[in-house]
């Protein structure tokens, strides 16, 4: 767990409380929607209703090259039904598939409207066919939404960049091709991107005041074989007491039970964690990384 491998560095583990003392409303594997935060049905449903609009926008009435669209549509739902199940919990669902390129050669090839279809009937495909368990409507609502905004925003890219519709000259194809690859990627991951942000800020703001430009200067004439690793220390022993804080404290570990409600493990179980309990771990932890004085 995550816990676990943070504080192996000191050989230090923190006291698990015992399955008891955990508050979980509802069973791990419910995946209903009263089952959910109210911060992620606000988010989730925020995400569903631009879905919504975009499909509805950008919705094709006319369809100039059927056959070639049939092709790009079976081509992308067969290879979403053709999808790898990843050895996790069930409650995850999460699975791998290749449809993403069929995706993208409806964008050259046929333009935002179709690929659009094209990346939702994907998305579909791949949340109810061949599953190992039936999921909550919203959840494949939500993963076709998501599908349908990521293609139209790929698609302003790669018009920004005079992406040829259908082309026949390749040499001006790489440019916009390789910035609608890069702004795809970065729509499915910009709420990682965000948090990452966000947790990093208090620790810019509220402690800009411990700033010491010696110290800093020291620092930055270690060698890099140095750095490294005192970083590394740093964050690791600065982690694993805000984790104790987490176990000793009432309202902490009501936040934190959650990381310990898992109860069939996998590689992800570290990864269960409170919206508040990652804001506030890891924000905390850039603090003597960003300003050395604390230490």
């Amino acid at each position: 767990m995550h816990a676990r491998l943070a504080t192996a560095t000191f050989g230090l583990e923190p006291v698990v409380r015992p399955r008891a003392a955990v508050s979980i409303t509802s069973r791990p594997d419910d995946l209903s929607w009263r089952t959910l935060p109210p911060t992620a049905q606000f988010f989730v449903a925020v995400v569903i209703a631009v879905g919504a609009f975009v499909l509805v926008a950008f919705f094709p009435l006319t369809y100039p090259r059927p056959w070639l669209y049939a092709a790009l549509l079976v081509s992308a739902c067969l290879t979403s039904v053709w999808k790898v199940n990843l050895p996790i919990s069930l409650a995850s669902g999460s699975t791998l598939s290749v449809s993403h390129a069929a995706e993208l050669m409806s964008l050259v090839l046929l333009g935002p409207r179709y690929a659009m279809l094209v990346a939702v009937a994907a998305a579909w495909t791949q949340c109810t066919l061949h599953v190992r368990r039936r999921y909550p409507l919203y959840r494949t609502v939500f993963s076709a939404a998501t599908q349908a905004v990521t293609i139209v925003v790929t698609a302003l890219a790669y018009d920004w960049l005079d992406g040829p519709l259908a082309p026949t000259d390749f040499s001006a194809l790489p440019k916009p091709l390789v910035g609608a690859m890069a702004t795809y990627f970065f729509v499915n991951t910009l709420l990682i991107q965000v948090t990452t942000l966000l947790t990093m800020k208090p620790a810019m703001v509220f402690f800009d005041w411990a700033r010491v430009p010696a110290v800093r200067e020291m620092v930055s004439q270690l060698p890099l074989l140095i750095q490294i690793p005192a970083v590394l220390l740093v964050a690791d022993f600065t982690q694993y007491w805000i984790h104790r804080a987490f176990h000793a404290i009432p309202f902490l570990w009501r936040v934190h039970a959650i990381h310990h409600s898992t109860e069939s493990m996998d590689w992800l179980a570290g990864s269960r964690l409170h919206l508040l309990d990652a804001v506030v771990t890891r924000g905390l932890t850039y603090i003597p990384i960003l300003h050395p004085r604390l230490f």
